[in-house]
C-alpha cells in the first residue's frame, strides 16, 4: 500500500500459467516486458530461456500467432521466462513454469531459476518440481473435500 500502482508493477513480474502470445512479431511479444530492449537483449533472453526459435536479429521479425508461427505450450512457458528475464524485476511470480517441457529441459531451466533466486524473490506455483530446483522453502496445499 505504500507504493503507487506503477511502482508495484515495476517491482513485480507475473508469468501466468498460459502466457499471452500476441499475433505480432516475436520481437514485439518480447518487448511487452521491456520496451527498450535491443535485439541483442532479446536474443540473450531467448537463449537464457532456451526458446530456440530465433538466433539472429532478422528472425526476431517472424510473425507469431494467427497467420504465423504457433507456439507449443512449452514454448509459451519459455516465452514467459524470456519476458521475466528481460523485465529484471526484483520479484518474479511464476505459475506452472515447467508445464509442457521434458524433464531435461525443465531441469536445466530450474537450475537457471536457482541462480535467479540468489538476486531476487522467486515464487513458483507448480505441481511439477524438477529435481534440480532448490527452493529455500516449500508451501504445500492439499484441497480437502467435505
Amino acid at each position: 500500500r505504500q507504493l503507487a500502482p506503477r511502482e508495484r508493477r515495476a517491482r513485480l513480474h507475473f508469468s501466468e500459467q498460459f502466457a499471452h502470445v500476441l499475433s505480432d512479431t516475436l520481437a514485439h511479444n518480447l518487448r511487452l516486458a521491456a520496451p527498450g530492449s535491443s535485439d541483442e537483449q532479446l536474443l540473450a533472453a531467448l537463449a537464457w530461456s532456451e526458446l530456440d526459435i530465433a538466433s539472429t536479429p532478422g528472425e526476431l521479425h517472424q510473425w507469431l500467432g494467427d497467420e504465423g508461427r504457433r507456439l507449443s505450450g512449452g514454448e509459451q512457458k519459455r516465452l514467459a521466462l524470456a519476458r521475466a528475464w528481460l523485465r529484471d524485476a526484483p520479484v518474479w511470480l511464476l505459475d506452472e513454469p515447467f508445464e509442457g517441457m521434458d524433464d531435461a529441459l525443465a531441469g536445466r531451466l530450474a537450475a537457471k531459476l536457482n541462480e535467479v533466486r540468489r538476486r531476487r524473490l522467486l515464487i513458483i506455483a507448480s505441481h511439477l518440481t524438477p529435481g534440480t530446483l532448490a527452493p529455500d522453502s516449500i508451501l504445500s496445499y492439499t484441497r480437502v473435500t467435505p
